[in-house]
């Protein structure tokens, strides 16, 4: 092999690292003894040289078919320094093509992170989804010599290639992070497709029989990732799944007669708030969408209800039967209902909750409007969105 080639991902393209960061922290919240960039980049590069044939195989079995001797360089670039994650993306070339690892490394946070890894297994073995990366393995990088106390944990996944963080600008408008082009803002179009395969996205994630479902950890725009495919269409994926369950079932009374159908409200619902809120370029003001993308968002949804029944995953008719029980609920029922999922986000800290509580009522109004306009099944577009 030949030497390893070390980069950043910029918003202006891929750079060599700046000499000047090497023995910063890897981490702005770490101190000066914590892991540096500089053992970052070798710990990752002696990880992913020792396991090169074994990931390669992994790869070939569940992705590709490829050449595992054709390949004799790898890069290491530096995707994002995150505060629970960092982001790197492992290529390995060839005179022929390439093929990228995403790792996600972790410090402090590495049960989130097994957590993570053992969802994502779940979700592509289970389920059989491919809106999620394929995962191939989790293990430890060994101490940095400059901070012998941080094991640090590491996640290997499917680098979703050409697949971009995306953040709202206004309630409407939506721009896509491509690095070497900076924001690039979609369509009309794009934006009510990226809002439909988010919805029916986390319907298919829904498992009727366990009482399971993704729930995001804040907002869509913090989990999905996008990339528009032409005439308007827009390619969604998942990047990571911090929790799947149902954290509903305690407002659930144990004598009901349709647990499931109770949870494919309360997951209805809390996709419904949480889908419209973001944050100005990510970290900026609260923004929230408006009720177009919504109305997308709760089509998109359905749409995925139904491909479920054609999978066999729910009973015939479930799609139906849920239409016409959301759309018996009233502004009351909503904000009762409303009122045990923001419990349920504060309790958990969830960072978001307050603004919530905040928009809740406009938001039920809202809701009532896109609810009364929804139709049954499009069979044949549902079809269509589970083939894509």
């Amino acid at each position: 092999m030949a030497p390893t080639k070390y980069l950043f991902a910029t918003p202006s393209g891929i750079v060599p690292v700046p000499d000047e960061l090497w023995d910063k922290p890897l981490s702005p919240s770490q101190t000066q003894k914590a892991v540096t960039l500089r053992d970052y980049f070798k710990l990752l590069d002696a990880f992913f040289q020792k396991r090169k044939d074994t990931l390669l195989r992994i790869y070939n079995k569940s992705v590709g078919k490829i050449r595992i001797r054709d390949f004799n360089r790898m890069e290491i670039v530096s995707e994002k320094l995150g505060t629970f994650y960092q982001i790197a993306r492992c290529i390995f070339r060839s005179d022929k093509g390439h093929v990228d690892f995403c790792a996600s490394t972790a410090t402090r946070s590495q049960e989130l992170l097994k957590r993570d890894f053992q969802n994502l297994c779940l979700l592509t073995r289970k389920l059989h989804v491919t809106f999620v990366p394929v995962p191939f393995l989790f293990g430890s990088l060994p101490s940095a010599p400059s901070a012998r106390s941080h094991l640090m944990a590491i996640s290997v996944t499917q680098w979703l290639d050409n697949h971009w963080e995306w953040h709202l600008r206004d309630d409407i408008h939506i721009c896509l992070w491509v690095p070497g082009k900076g924001e690039v803002e979609l369509t009309t179009n794009q934006c009510l497709a990226l809002f439909k395969g988010i919805g029916f996205c986390l319907a298919l994630s829904l498992d009727a029989n366990q009482l399971c479902h993704i729930w995001l950890w804040s907002n869509c725009a913090g989990d999905f990732i996008a990339s528009p495919q032409g005439h308007g269409r827009v390619s969604v994926k998942l990047t990571t799944v911090r929790f799947y369950g149902s954290p509903w079932l305690e407002f659930i009374p144990e004598n009901s007669s349709n647990k499931a159908l109770a949870m494919i409200l309360y997951h209805f619902l809390d996709t419904a708030l949480t889908v419209r809120i973001d944050r100005e370029a990510g970290t900026g003001s609260y923004l929230f969408a408006c009720k177009t993308l919504l109305k997308d968002a709760m089509e998109g949804y359905l749409d995925g209800l139904w491909s479920l029944e054609l999978e066999g995953r729910l009973p015939q008719g479930t799609t139906d039967t849920f239409l016409d029980l959301v759309s018996s609920l009233d502004i009351s029922d909503l904000m009762s209902i409303y009122e045990a999922i923001i419990h349920c986000h504060t309790t958990l800290g969830r960072v978001d909750a307050s603004l919530m509580a905040k928009v809740v009522k406009k938001h039920c109004r809202e809701l009532m409007d896109v609810v009364a306009g929804l139709e049954g099944p499009r069979h044949e577009q549902a079809y269509a969105l589970g083939q894509a």
